[in-house]
């Protein structure tokens, strides 16, 4: 390297930096939640809020919006004698909803409710 090019990088690199940023639009707006309106036991429950928090994902969650959940929620939230009433009692919790309006909702293909 000689002193010519030397110049001619640092004087790059200065033009470079002396650039501004792109200005980036800021908002404070909240994205929008999906909703997961889910019948357990002939109660409808808003678990929309909840849905990210839930230990098997959200995507279950929000699988069930507008459906029936009683027996899957019974059947992998276990009350026999090695279980946990820990999800009922987060349920119990959950903000109550009005049921879907009837097209939204949505029923389960037959061979997906059969579980023999």
């Amino acid at each position: 390297f000689n002193s010519r090019s030397i110049d001619r990088t640092r004087l790059h690199l200065q033009s470079a930096i002396a650039v501004d940023p792109p200005q980036v639009k800021r908002t404070t707006r909240k994205p929008a939640r999906k909703p997961a309106r889910l019948r357990i036991d002939g109660q409808w429950y808003d678990c929309g809020g909840w849905a990210a928090a839930h230990p098997g994902g959200a995507r279950w969650v929000h699988w069930f919006d507008g459906r029936d959940a009683t027996g899957v929620f019974y059947a992998f939230h276990s009350y026999g004698p090695n279980g946990s009433s820990l999800a009922a009692d987060r349920l119990d919790k959950l903000p109550r909803c009005e049921a879907p309006a009837p097209d939204e909702l949505k029923v389960a293909p037959r061979d997906e409710m059969n579980v023999n």
